[in-house]
């Protein structure tokens, strides 16, 4: 257990003050039984307060028999007997780690009920109370003391939702045994769980659901549990916390290597950022499994968004679990082709994802009948996601945007592929521009109307799809149909469509299959363009036959690799590619393999 120094004292309740640091150096053992303390001349100078007010906190400790005084030699800690347990002002409990489970395996008794209870009997003011504390905790994520008080907080108020004065009264008194070792336990385990359980347990009780609610609260302390006893079977604690050091970068750590990636400078190590899980992305939803049926017609009303949220905070616990210097970004449900929704195109489903039909005969028409529409009911349905997936997050994570077709994609499904191919060598166009412009602004649109909807993370935004966090506004498109045309007519008629996209963002990126690899040199002309993001496909050129195009693209931009990036090709990216503005966004199968290579990038020096 790290040894926490003595802090200069705040000038506010100096008494009160002074009496916790000088317990707290007790119960911490870093004053072990029978050990004499520091004199109060020592004390009053480290602690930046008068001697007076160092003396009132030894009395006050003498006074419950946690310190004795001997005349003529100063001031020991003793043995605590067993007469001092249950005072309030002593968490004893921070002293033995059996002990600490013990508590806990009767709060997993008790909080289950406790939890039930108050869902049948709370109030409106205790609903914003329990917001109130989560928000806090939120809030505390880069101070674990305070999360931790905001911690037994939210178990405090859930108890006084039952209105049960000996719940209530208990629930105090856990919560004053446990106010030393629950920051041991957060600084052990993180925050993720509380933050994830308390979420959960919020709803269940707004929703009156009390068998919910106490399944949550058993399976939370449980959890906690089986985690505690699963560390001490680490190493010891020096090694165990340089292992979670690597295996879990601090906050400061992760925003550090995002500002070195868009900044081109030498990394320490790439980037690197995980999925688990196949290619097939929409069956990585539940919600979703019932609607992959072969040409089902799908609309908004099909789309259920609260039967969807589940398996993203499943997702966002499993990608923090893995300890990536990325962020999670939860973006609208992936599998919808939401673009071509929103232009008019039908959406079907398939039998492992959604795609849609062209159902314009020509330009002509198209410019005639596409219109970007706010009441658009795919673009509400967007929309509704994306305001779900805030209130979600609670700044635990980004929301940002999904897969979303560019230019030449919403042409191609407007109109069909080889229609739009021909469309461009044949019809006039000053036609197609027109349209290519107002498929880009339609676009556009979409992401304004979302980004209204989206609070900045911690000072920046995200790559959705990538969970790459950049400092300030930022914007990825693809034109995958950019693999059927000539280099010139893409620069023809689609290049100022690229520059309308990246205009007026400081973070930038493109979305590149090795398929499209012959306009590398029309995007690295773009002078707006800061990231080139490349796909290891599957069936496509490996990594060592990409190389010429990844050094090229290093050259002048940064790169995002993507795909499933096997031990193998991380040691070909090592040996022939700077670590300068280096992403790598890992899709492993399993997550034993994503830990395995991330612990292969977190030792690439």
């Amino acid at each position: 257990m790290a040894v926490r120094p003595l802090k200069p004292i705040k000038k506010e309740s100096v008494r009160v003050q002074v009496f916790r640091q000088l317990r707290d150096q007790v119960l911490r053992r870093t004053w072990a039984p029978g050990s004499k303390i520091p004199s109060e001349n020592e004390l009053s100078r480290t602690m930046g307060v008068s001697r007076v007010s160092i003396r009132e906190g030894i009395q006050h400790l003498v006074s419950l028999g946690i310190l004795e005084t001997r005349h003529g030699e100063g001031t020991f800690v003793r043995e605590i007997g067993s007469e001092i347990h249950f005072n309030s002002l002593i968490p004893l409990m921070a002293l033995d780690e059996t002990d600490i489970f013990h508590v806990l395996e009767y709060r997993r008794i008790i909080e289950k009920g406790t939890a039930a209870l108050a869902a049948e009997r709370v109030t409106d003011q205790d609903l914003a109370e329990m917001e109130a504390v989560y928000d806090r905790m939120v809030r505390a994520q880069d101070d674990v003391a305070e999360f931790a008080r905001a911690d037994l907080e939210f178990h405090l108020v859930v108890a006084k939702a039952t209105g049960n004065s000996v719940l209530i009264k208990v629930n105090n008194v856990l919560r004053s045994v446990l106010s030393v070792s629950m920051e041991n336990i957060v600084s052990t385990l993180g925050m993720h769980d509380g933050l994830h359980y308390h979420r959960l347990l919020i709803e269940a009780v707004k929703s009156r659901n009390a068998p919910e609610a106490e399944r949550l609260m058993e399976e939370h302390v449980v959890r906690t549990i089986e985690r505690l006893r699963s560390e001490a079977g680490a190493p010891a604690d020096g090694a165990r916390a340089a292992e979670a050091a690597r295996r879990r970068p601090g906050l400061d750590e992760r925003l550090a290597l995002h500002h070195a990636f868009w900044a081109r400078e030498k990394q320490p190590r790439p980037l690197a950022s995980f999925r688990v899980g196949d290619f097939f992305f929409s069956r990585h939803f539940k919600a979703a499994q019932a609607l992959l049926e072969p040409d089902k017609p799908i609309t908004p009303e099909m789309v259920d968004v609260a039967a969807f949220l589940p398996d993203y905070e499943r997702m966002f616990l499993e990608a923090e679990a893995i300890g990536q210097d990325g962020f999670w970004t939860a973006e609208p449900f992936t599998g919808i082709p939401w673009m071509e929704a929103m232009l008019g195109c039908a959406v079907r489903a398939g039998r492992e994802s959604f795609t849609s039909r062209p159902w314009l005969s020509s330009p002509a028409e198209a410019l005639e009948k596409v219109r970007f529409d706010l009441e658009n009911p795919w673009l509400k349905k967007y929309l509704e996601f994306t305001a779900a997936l805030v209130q979600q997050s609670r700044g635990r994570f980004p929301v940002g945007m999904p897969i979303m077709r560019g230019p030449t994609d919403m042409i191609g499904a407007l109109l069909g592929q080889q229609e739009m191919v021909l469309a461009l060598m044949m019809e006039d166009p000053a036609v197609m521009r027109r349209l290519i412009e107002r498929v880009t602004r339609a676009f556009l649109s979409v992401l304004d109307a979302q980004r209204r909807l989206v609070p900045d993370f911690h000072g920046g935004t995200a790559l959705g799809f990538y969970h790459v966090w950049a400092p300030g506004p930022s914007i990825w498109f693809q034109d995958d149909l950019s693999a059927i045309l000539s280099p010139k007519l893409y620069r023809e008629f689609f290049l100022d469509a690229a520059r309308m996209i990246l205009a007026g963002h400081r973070y930038t990126a493109v979305h590149l299959h090795p398929a499209s690899f012959f306009i590398i040199d029309e995007l690295l002309a773009l002078k707006d363009l800061k990231v080139v993001e490349v796909n290891k496909d599957i069936g496509g050129p490996s990594v060592g036959e990409m190389l010429p195009v990844l050094s090229k693209i290093m050259q002048t931009r940064g790169l995002i690799l993507w795909g499933d990036l096997t031990i193998e090709d991380l040691e070909m990216v090592k040996r022939n590619l700077p670590c300068q503005g280096l992403c790598l966004n890992v899709v492993a199968p399993t997550l034993a393999e994503a830990h395995e290579r991330r612990n292969y990038i977190y030792n690439w020096g």
